[in-house]
């Protein structure tokens, strides 16, 4: 399981989120990669501190699509 997360969303923002998400113990380990319009040192830092496997900005959408053809191909993900 690999989940893109926005970090501006409705109700509960993306630092949420991927709190309540750590805190499961199902979940805790699910591959999570940020996708956001926000470059903020803060931003970056709170997202790296939940153990994201990377944070991309929506203006470099090539650069994910790139990372992401690797890693899908080569990763091996933990199970649920």
């Amino acid at each position: 399981l690999v989940i893109f997360l926005d970090l501006n969303m409705p109700g509960v923002n993306g630092h949420e989120f991927l709190s309540l998400l750590r805190s499961s113990e199902r979940f805790k380990k699910v591959t999570v990669f940020v996708l956001s319009t926000s470059d903020h040192e803060r931003d970056v830092q709170q997202a790296y501190a939940k153990n994201v496997a990377g944070y991309f900005t929506k203006n470099n959408l090539d650069a994910l699509i790139d990372v992401l053809k690797t890693y899908i191909d080569s990763a091996l993900l933990p199970e649920l």
